[in-house]
């Protein structure tokens, strides 16, 4: 006899005693899994089609129990896949994919930003060349090799790959969520104030130092004891000139006099207040197997020495620079340089053309007492290269 026609004489009343009990047992079996099964409904699809209910015959109750126990071990399987597949899928975000997107957030020196023939340009590295082009003279650094250790941090490693003394200074350092930190900061150091001789001028009555007078006529040059210096080192020699001259009267003054060296020409960059430690190199090597947006600054470095005796030139390197680094805010910030500031020398000097008080050259004790002796010299003070 098949159950369904046990239900149906269970329900006429036309059972035993003995077999009544057993389907009324069954029954209330029954009941409790299916309140069971609707408590868990959210967790658990133990839903049966309607073809599957049409179709499928149960012998007994327990034949109806065994169903139930294999759509629970299912729901069971399936569950532990997913919480499986889910839980691998947040560890490779978390390991992989969540560094990278936390570093989209921070200044990131490994960005590729140029592929060149013999070099690719990461983007700490041009920022690093245009900076210490600006501001250092006789540490120019175009190198930086950087490790990634995600989530906005990375160490850094600057090495020298030019030396002027046969002595090498490598910068190791960190930067971390935007911040810098330099385990020897000697070398990017910059100087706390002017350091020509045109800043001694100014005082509560002036507060310019641009002029045409010479500036012998103003104040009295300061010796700096050049005879100190050992003959056989070189030095970052900062030459103050007597009077300001235009871009192309200087460099013909240069060659007139034989200077000698690396040239780094500091022009007057504002009306007011103290003279900036902004210059430029008289020099086409620099930067030239670097990449960059060349149509968004052109003449950031030469690739020939055509044309650098010129004013035209020179001011439109000098100004790609200063705008190239402006733009540069997040490097501004690790860095404390004033992006305003730089804005602000570039349009002064545009408007007003390259003016130059005085200059940077790597010479030894003889050729700074050399340059020392010229008329258009005011004072000369002498730094060993680190």
């Amino acid at each position: 006899m098949r159950y369904r026609e046990l239900l149906e004489l269970y329900k006429k009343g036309e059972l035993a005693e003995q077999e009544a009990e057993k389907v009324r047992t069954d029954i209330e079996r029954q009941e409790a899994i299916t309140d069971y099964l609707l408590e868990v409904d959210e967790v658990f699809d133990l839903s049966l089609s309607e073809d599957f209910l049409k179709e499928r015959t149960l012998s007994d109750s327990e034949d109806f129990v065994k169903v139930i126990n294999r759509s629970i071990r299912k729901a069971f399987r399936k569950l532990g896949v997913i919480i499986l597949v889910m839980a691998l899928i947040m560890i490779l975000f978390i390991q992989f994919a969540l560094p990278q997107i936390v570093s989209l957030f921070y200044y990131d020196p490994g960005k590729i930003i140029g592929e060149e023939e013999y070099r690719t340009t990461k983007q700490i590295e041009l920022d690093m060349a245009i900076y210490t082009s600006l501001m250092l003279p006789g540490y120019y650094r175009n190198v930086v090799n950087v490790t990634d250790r995600g989530y906005g941090n990375y160490d850094i490693n600057i090495p020298q790959s030019i030396s002027y003394n046969g002595r090498f200074s490598d910068i190791s350092g960190k930067i971390e969520k935007g911040r810098l930190t330099l385990y020897n900061n000697n070398v990017l150091r910059r100087p706390h104030m002017n350091i020509f001789g045109w800043s001694e001028i100014l005082s509560e009555t002036r507060d310019s130092y641009v002029t045409d007078q010479p500036l012998s006529e103003l104040t009295d040059p300061v010796d700096y004891l050049t005879v100190s210096m050992n003959p056989a080192d070189k030095y970052v020699v900062f030459v103050t000139l007597n009077r300001q001259m235009p871009y192309e009267d200087f460099i013909a003054w240069t060659k007139k006099e034989e200077i000698p060296g690396l040239l780094w020409c500091a022009p007057c960059t504002r009306a007011s207040g103290y003279p900036q430690n902004l210059g430029f190199y008289y020099d086409f090597l620099y930067g030239t197997d670097m990449g960059w947006d060349r149509d968004a600054y052109p003449n950031l470095f030469f690739d020939t020495d055509k044309g650098i005796n010129k004013e035209s030139t020179m001011l439109s390197h000098f100004t790609s620079q200063l705008r190239y680094l402006a733009s540069r805010e997040e490097f501004c910030k690790m860095l404390e340089i004033y992006p305003e500031e730089l804005s602000a020398a570039a349009d002064y000097v545009e408007e007003n053309g390259l003016r130059i008080y005085g200059f940077v050259t790597l010479v030894n004790k003889e050729q700074a007492e050399q340059i020392e002796k010229s008329n258009e010299v005011f004072q000369i003070s002498a730094e060993e290269l680190i």
